[in-house]
């Protein structure tokens, strides 16, 4: 099966299961895509896929659909995104839920450009600095 059609089909699958409970009632916290209790990366992955498939005729789960207005956009991603940066590790600067050389190089950037992010503050002093990036060369992953 080619990998286009295979994550269609994980899609359909998940909707095939999640439809139904959402269908008898079951409440559900806004972005908690896969119902598990918990907005994370997990969902964020969900409703981004479910975002590629909206020119379909597939129902919209309702815990996905993080704004109420039937449809998922990126306005639903974002707002995941805003509900994971208020929950983040320290220097995880992009809110992937690990810390690479990516969030390195992020925060580069954001200092550079004189900004600041709560998941980029690495050591939590209130500002994004060189001593950011130290404490993140300790924490890379990969």
């Amino acid at each position: 099966m080619k990998k286009g059609k295979k994550g269609i089909v994980l899609i359909l699958s998940f909707l095939v299961l999640f439809v139904p409970v959402s269908a008898v009632g079951a409440t559900c916290k806004k972005g908690d895509a896969n119902m598990d209790g918990e907005i994370d990366h997990a969902d964020l992955f969900e409703i981004k896929e479910l975002m590629r498939l909206n020119g379909t005729c597939a129902p919209v789960p309702e815990c996905a659909d993080y704004d109420e207005d039937g449809a998922i956009t990126v306005f639903d991603v974002r707002s995941v995104l805003v509900a994971l940066n208020k929950e983040c590790i320290p220097g995880d600067a992009n809110a992937s839920g690990h810390i690479t050389l990516v969030d390195i190089c992020k925060v580069e950037k954001m200092i550079a450009e004189k900004e600041y992010g709560k998941c980029a503050d690495c050591n939590e002093d209130g500002v994004v600095n060189k001593e950011d990036i130290t404490c993140l060369q300790g924490k890379v992953t990969s």
